[in-house]
């Protein structure tokens, strides 16, 4: 069942993204990349753009790229909490991004 945010959860989250306090997006799943956009605002979508999306399939990289045009990507090498961490803690130290 898709989130319905509240009003302040939608402003909290444009505030966030506008200040750049959300520098990374972990998207797990092409359907919730999916679901993140169409529940987004436009002007959140654009901010998005602004961050690195992290994600454990090519897949989903490749559907972010068309979904949000500009976003910064990484792929991590696997689905498990510790190959997401690690790769948010390398992009993180580095400030490497494709």
């Amino acid at each position: 069942v898709p989130h319905e945010p509240t009003v302040a959860e939608m402003e909290d989250l444009e505030y966030g993204l506008s200040q750049g306090r959300i520098r990374f997006v972990t998207i797990m799943s092409v359907e919730t990349l999916e679901s993140l956009v169409h529940m987004l605002p436009r002007q959140c979508l654009n901010l998005l753009a602004n961050t690195t999306l992290v994600a454990p399939s090519a897949r989903v990289i490749q559907k972010a790229s068309e979904l949000i045009p500009g976003i910064a990507t990484e792929l991590a090498p696997g689905p498990q909490a510790p190959a997401i961490v690690d790769t948010l803690i390398r992009n993180w130290q580095t400030g490497q991004n494709s």
